[in-house]
């Protein structure tokens, strides 16, 4: 259930935000490795609406921007 697992990820230091915007940023990761491509393209895979979105939350997990 719905709560079972917030209690889990509670216990194990974590909630379901922190280990979904891990799972974006290393998919973005994965994305920029790959192939470079247009900052507006990797915003529409992983699902941000915009590329500020989308830069600010690089630099706040990886402590760099997406060109870095």
């Amino acid at each position: 259930s719905t709560r079972t697992l917030q209690r889990r990820l509670a216990a194990s230091g974590t909630s379901f935000r922190q280990q979904a915007e891990a799972a974006r940023m290393n998919e973005a990761l994965r994305l920029l490795a790959a192939a470079p491509m247009p900052l507006t393209r990797l915003c529409e895979a992983l699902g941000y609406s915009e590329p500020s979105a989308l830069s600010h939350a690089v630099r706040s997990y990886w402590g760099a921007s997406p060109r870095e």
